[in-house]
């Protein structure tokens, strides 16, 4: 379904809503590899659509379930952190392309 969105998104080509825009991706699987091929495959799309697409920091949550409670939220304190530093950097990402 993401994809189709952003397939929708990007049309018309001369004039798309992702065009130059900063993007951050950041993902979660309950398997070892789900997250990192998703991630992998996303920035190949986002090529297509001239969007700015953060290249670093990365963040993959493999095995996702074993580091969130029962109603789904993050309780591990190491991913907390990487997923904190990656918002931090995001944001400077953001304002140092002047979006």
């Amino acid at each position: 379904m993401l994809k189709d969105a952003i397939d929708w998104a990007s049309r018309p080509v001369e004039w798309t809503p992702l065009d130059q825009k900063p993007i951050g991706i950041i993902g979660a699987s309950d398997g070892p590899w789900g997250t990192t091929r998703a991630q992998m495959h996303l920035r190949q799309i986002l090529t297509g659509t001239n969007s700015l697409v953060m290249v670093r920091p990365e963040v993959y949550v493999e095995r996702a379930p074993q580091y969130a409670d029962a109603d789904g939220n993050l309780i591990d304190k190491k991913v907390r952190e990487r997923v904190r530093r990656y918002l931090i950097a995001l944001a400077a990402w953001t304002r140092r392309l002047g979006r």
